[in-house]
Formats: C-alpha cells, structure tokens, sequence
C-alpha cells in the first residue's frame, strides 16, 4: 500500500441490485476496450429494501489491477448519468484498471429542501458495494478510489475527507461496510461547498441563523476539512473555466498538503469546465493526455502486481454479487499554508435545473 512521502504541489501544464446479464466487449480499432472486458450494465449497489440505485461494473481482462475506480458524473446534481463518465470507464480499462460507474439521486426545482447528504449516501453505498464484492471483481478492498468531474468532483471530495463518519449513518448505506475511498481524481470540482441552487441543498444559506443548516454546509467543504483526507489525491483544472474557477483547486490541493496529505495539482492553459470531454463517446485531446497523467499517477501510488489476482475467465455469476442486485513544469513546494478561504463565500456555481433522469 502506497504511503505518502511527499507534501509537493505538483504543478503541470498540458500543452493546449437484481439479477445482471454480463456483456462481453468486444476488440475495436481506435483505443477501445480489450476483447473479454467484462461489462455488467446497471448493477445495483443500493442496500435491499431502499431506493434502487445502479451502476456500471467494467473489468479487464485477468489480471487486471488491484485498484478500482468509482466513476461519479457532474451536472450539478440537477443533471447527467453514468454515460458521461462511459469514454473514462473504457479508458481506465485499456490500462488494465475496473470501474464501477454510477449513478445518484438528482434534485430539481420541487425537491424538498435540503438535498444534502442524500447524493452523499448513495456514492458511499457505492463505496461500500464495491468494497463487499472486492474479491468477486478481484481488487484489493484498501484500493478504491472516486474520480468525479464538476459535483462529481465535489461528491468525490467529500468521499475522500468524510471516510466512516457516523454523521452520515443511515439505512441508505450498507451495515458494518466503510465507506472510506483510499484516493481521489478530481476534475473541476467546487470543492468548498459550491453547489447549484446551494440554498435549496442545504436548507438555507450559508450564514444561515440554523446551526443546522451552517453544519451541512460545514461538512461538505472539503477545503475545510482537508486534514481528515486519506490517500493520496490528484486534481485538473482548466485555467479558463468560467464555470468553477481555477482557485478552487488551488485551494483544495493547498490545503491537502499543509495537511502533510499528497496531493498532485494539474492546471491545463486554456482549457474550459468539462475540458476533458468530447461528446459522449470519447475524450478530448486534452482528455486523453490528462488520462495518460492519471495512469501514470495510479501506477506510482498503487503499483501493481504485489500479488497475482484473477479473474473468473469468462463471467462473473450474478449469485455471487453481494448486493442488490501533460508536461511537468518543476515541483513547487508549498512552504506556506493555504488561504484562509473556509469560511468566504462559496465556490458561485449556475446551472439550469430540468427534471432528473430515470436512475
């Protein structure tokens, strides 16, 4: 297991469930997966007897890395499903790594306020699957990490600093199961608490006069609460991002390391929110050289192989889910601690609201 040794920022600048059915992906040309990549579409991950969420379950071909990666999309929580996040899952798993690609509760307009923690639980319960099927999908139950874009990046954040906290305690999440995420890839994340139509997530505004309501706020800004991180952690961020700024990495990753955590920072010139993105089917140039970085990344924080793990050959038999069914610039270091920016005013974030996807 990976222990941190360095408290750098790194800097880099790019140039510009029920029953389940397994899929076989078959060999394509142009960087898709692998022949006998296993896919098992809209596994659910949510405990019996509560609301059903689903998620995607990708795994290589054996063997395969120990590491999986919980893939959350963004669109602001208002917005978006596991497609989005689709092209990453296929990429993950050209580099031999499984990923479990979900997705969450969704508001809109005439959700009754607050929204928080409900999203939170059900990317813990993810979590948590994954970690109870940790031998059925032969990965190492310390080695699961959350990589999320935009809310995503921020749910995955709040993973990463909020591992087995009782506050979140619910019949949502799986008994006797941590949650806790053992790293993070975070794309464009407001991770202070920035939310879209924030007041009706936590149930008033930041300075609310309700303890109760400063408390949700609270315990969603990951910048905050940097200090209780585990893992290590990396972050891309486009330089021309009018939708979550630039600062907001900044910050987060500031904090992680004047906390001693590691931390990796990645600021790309030029690029916009979503930057990594080119329509639903693949990533974008800039896409495609973050996930070279970001592989390169999982390699030297999780090296593989410490043991040989495999894999059924042809099938995962559903009876046996437990469950429902890039160029481096020179290191800075940081010699000083981050910004006081905790208790300012979250990260603005405006997206339209229309009616949530069926799950």
């Amino acid at each position: 297991m990976f222990t941190p040794t360095s408290l750098t920022r790194r800097r880099f600048l790019a140039a510009a469930g029920g029953a389940v059915d397994l899929a076989v992906a078959s060999a394509t040309s142009g960087g898709r997966v692998r022949a006998e990549t296993q896919r098992l579409p809209n596994v659910i991950y949510t405990p019996p007897g509560t609301e059903q969420w689903a998620g995607d379950l990708t795994i290589p071909p054996a063997p395969h890395r120990d590491t999986l990666i919980v893939l959350i999309h963004g669109g602001g929580g208002t917005m978006g499903d596991k497609r989005s996040m689709t092209k990453w899952a296929e990429r993950y798993a050209l580099a031999g790594y499984p990923t479990f690609n979900i997705n969450y509760y969704l508001f809109d307009e005439t959700t009754p306020a607050p929204i928080y923690p409900h999203p939170e639980r059900n990317v813990k319960a993810a979590v948590q699957y994954v970690r109870r099927n940790a031998a059925q999908f032969a990965v190492d139950p310390e080695r699961i990490l959350a990589h999320g874009g935009s809310a995503g990046a921020r749910l995955s954040a709040e993973l990463h600093v909020t591992g087995n906290d009782p506050y979140f305690a619910d019949p949502l999440l799986w008994p006797d199961t941590p949650d806790h995420t053992n790293g993070l890839i975070g794309f464009y994340g407001p991770y202070d608490s920035g939310q879209t139509s924030a007041t009706q997530y936590y149930g008033g505004p930041r300075n609310s006069p309700d303890p109760a309501v400063r408390d949700r706020s609270a315990r969603a800004n990951s910048t905050a609460r940097a200090a209780t991180a585990r893992g290590p952690a990396t972050l891309s961020q486009g330089d021309s991002d009018d939708l979550v700024p630039v600062s907001a990495a900044i910050n987060f990753a500031d904090a992680l390391i004047a906390a001693g955590k590691d931390a990796t920072l990645t600021i790309v010139p030029g690029a916009e929110h979503g930057f990594d993105h080119d329509g639903l089917s693949q990533l974008s140039p800039e896409g495609e050289r973050a996930a070279q970085s970001i592989v390169a990344w999982l390699d030297s924080r999780f090296p593989w192989p410490r043991t040989v793990l495999t894999l059924p050959t042809t099938r995962i038999p559903a009876p046996l889910l437990i469950g429902g069914g890039i160029l481096p610039l020179p290191i800075q270091r940081a010699s000083a601690p981050p910004p006081a920016t905790d208790a300012g005013t979250p990260t603005p974030i405006a997206m339209p609201m229309p009616a949530p996807r069926p799950r």
